[in-house]
């Protein structure tokens, strides 16, 4: 998913006052709060697709 993506699913969600949380990962009835936005140098994982490891490509981390 790129930001226009991202941007795109935020703006047609029907509850614009709902609280942004992103998945724990480890528990499914857990999640974490986000607070703001940090530009990354990012490159997936060869071995894992949704992994993103340090690498050359922008990405955008969400915490």
């Amino acid at each position: 998913m790129n930001v226009r993506e991202l941007i795109e699913l935020l703006r047609d969600w029907p509850d614009q006052e709902a609280t942004v949380v992103i998945g724990e990962g480890m528990r499914l009835d857990q999640w974490l709060l986000v607070t703001g936005i940090v530009g990354r140098r990012i490159a997936v994982d060869p071995g894992n697709p949704d992994i993103a490891l340090p690498g050359a490509e922008a990405g955008l981390e969400i915490v």
